[in-house]
């Protein structure tokens, strides 16, 4: 699965700027192409999903459970049928990454037809653009025809157990609430005591955070900064919300069990699974160092860390975050899981990325790159196609033409003259509106 999500995101690329398969009508065969992609990827989910029902049933019939053999039955019936998340826990897990990968798959394919009708519309074949736009109309109806379904936990009017839950909830919350909030002034008050001094670049990386807290409600401030005492009381009172409600969500579904509410018990554990307090973040961070070496290891240090790509990002990871520490700006890119790791990746449009930590000399590049950013004497290349000609962009790179220079580092194709810290994160949502501003195409 994860290479046939490689491919689909990598064709999107190939749509949008590469060349299409032989035949009368390029642009056409790649999206046929693509949509082959997309039913094959989709029934492979599918049939996981069936094969987790077809076990479970078969583990309840032989325990000659009838009523958990009928229970599941019905939830498949009605899984095929529209969609409905079912409550037994021996299946639920494998019917919810049904939805997320479907659901991701849906927006590739609907990013595939809008690029298609450009495409057409600017070569003048208005239309052929009017006949995708109506494929693009069919696949959207298909799309929504049946919605994932939000975890509904049963319940009765004046229910003890859950209405306990529902105040932990509210508790919760209101103790995230709080924080955030004492964070965002203790930014506030950053800014102004830079501003006092008369800090412009203070100001300006202060506010990149405070941008960044708004967004994404979490920041890394810099070492030893006067921010940092809040950012550890901010994460602890985190910390501590989420794992009260946690104990909350034990207690109900232990109540639950013992009063013979099975059903409710399943429900709550399938919500608990889904995750509680504040929910997984949207960004998750893999990278932060200025040593391109321990890119892809488990590594933890005062002076960075990393995540190992394979054990720990997502199969459907769709964008990829660079940030430079030093400046607190960002640039995003589409990415798979599977190109995160290879040597040189060419992604949406006149974009790359090269992962695999080739090294020439003893350095590194690791980074986003521009096709059409030629790295000349003197500049820092991201990704070589040859031994000293190679492309500019954003990460670590080799000084072009200075072997003994030792590591670059470069951001927009400018070089940096000292080792700066970049962080590289992934998320398989869909980009706010202020992180589509980021995004380079």
């Amino acid at each position: 699965m994860r290479r046939l999500t490689g491919r689909i995101v990598l064709l999107i690329g190939v749509l949008a700027g590469g060349s299409a398969a032989m035949g009368e009508d390029p642009i056409r065969a790649e999206l046929n192409r693509l949509k082959g992609l997309y039913a094959e990827a989709v029934q492979r989910e599918k049939a996981a999903v069936d094969a987790a029902f077809e076990a479970a049933i078969k583990t309840a019939a032989a325990a000659g459970d009838l009523d958990a053999v009928q229970v599941l039955t019905a939830e498949r019936e009605a899984f095929g049928a529209g969609g409905k998340l079912p409550a037994s826990k021996s299946v639920a897990e494998a019917a919810q990454a049904y939805q997320r990968k479907k659901s991701y798959f849906d927006s590739t394919m609907l990013d595939a037809y809008g690029k298609t009708i450009k495409q057409y519309t600017r070569q003048l074949k208005i239309e052929e653009a009017v006949q995708i736009r109506q494929q693009l109309q069919d696949f959207t109806k298909s799309a929504n025809a049946h919605p994932a379904e939000p975890i509904a936990v049963p319940r009765q009017a004046d229910d003890p157990i859950l209405e306990k839950l529902d105040v932990a909830k509210k508790r919760q919350a209101e103790a995230f609430e709080a924080a955030r909030k004492e964070m965002a002034e203790a930014l506030d008050q950053e800014i102004k005591a830079q501003a006092a001094k008369g800090n412009l670049d203070g100001v300006r990386s202060t506010q990149a955070l405070k941008a960044q807290f708004d967004e994404e409600a979490d920041i890394r401030p810099p070492a030893n900064g006067p921010l940092q005492l809040a950012k550890r009381r901010y994460d602890h009172r985190l910390i501590e919300a989420r794992d009260r409600l946690t104990t909350a969500y034990r207690l109900a579904i232990r109540e639950c069990t013992q009063s013979n509410r099975s059903e409710e018990a399943q429900a709550l554990e399938v919500e608990l699974l889904a995750g509680v307090g504040v929910g997984p973040r949207r960004w998750l961070v893999i990278f932060r160092s200025a040593n391109p070496w321990v890119w892809n290891t488990n590594h933890k240090s005062s002076s960075g860390m990393a995540m190992r790509i394979d054990a720990n990002v997502p199969d459907d990871v769709r964008y990829v975050r660079m940030r430079c520490m030093e400046t607190g700006a960002s640039v995003i890119s589409g990415i798979s899981k599977e190109a995160l790791a290879r040597e040189r990746v060419d992604g949406p449009g006149r974009l790359g990325w090269t992962g695999s930590k080739y090294s020439l000399n003893r350095v590194i590049m690791l980074g986003l790159f521009h096709k059409d950013w030629v790295a000349t004497n003197g500049t820092i290349a991201v990704s070589l196609w040859r031994r000293s000609q190679g492309n500019r962009g954003w990460g670590f790179g080799i000084p072009i033409s200075e072997p003994h220079a030792g590591q670059g580092f470069s951001w927009e194709g400018k070089r940096f003259t000292k080792p700066v810290t970049f962080e590289i994160a992934v998320t398989a949502q869909e980009l706010t509106a202020r992180e589509r501003k980021l995004l380079l195409q």
